[in-house]
């Protein structure tokens, strides 16, 4: 048990602690904040629902998406968020939905194809609409410099 000048002792330390976090701090975890993003090199595609999850909180954070490398598969999900920046090296690989066992029926390729091209420019979701969800082996390819050229920001 402490006595009451260690207690106060105590409590000024606390409070001296807390002016210095606050002055010194605040500059510092607003560069934390403003670097605050995520970083794509490889990844190579997955389940399309986990990836809308990962979505959806990358959305709610605000989250920058920066993609450098290759993205393909879901991958291409993040295309449709307005944080994301390309480089114009990365290249990016589409191909439509597909069931774990074979193609899915036709109402869940067609919400599944809705889901991976929310979010995407007007053209590039017609394109993919059009053609990239219809490739079932292998990838139709885009370049980063591609994509800056139809507005995506450059990384």
């Amino acid at each position: 048990m402490l006595n009451g000048r260690t207690q106060r002792l105590a409590l000024l330390a606390m409070t001296l602690f807390a002016v210095i976090i606050t002055l010194f701090a605040g500059p510092a975890l607003a560069q934390v904040r403003a670097t605050n993003r995520l970083i794509i090199k490889h990844d190579y595609g997955g389940s399309i629902g986990q990836r809308q999850h990962e979505l959806r909180s990358l959305r709610r954070e605000r989250k920058r998406v920066e993609i450098h490398g290759t993205c393909n598969s879901a991958c291409t999900m993040y295309l449709g968020l307005p944080t994301v920046c390309v480089s114009p090296s990365a290249s990016f690989g589409f191909h439509g939905p597909k069931g774990v066992n074979g193609p899915l029926p036709p109402d869940a390729f067609e919400h599944w194809s809705r889901v991976m091209s929310q979010g995407l420019p007007p053209s590039l979701e017609r394109w993919f609409m059009q053609q990239a969800r219809y490739v079932r082996s292998g990838f139709l390819r885009i370049s980063g410099k591609q994509l800056i050229n139809m507005g995506y920001a450059r990384c």
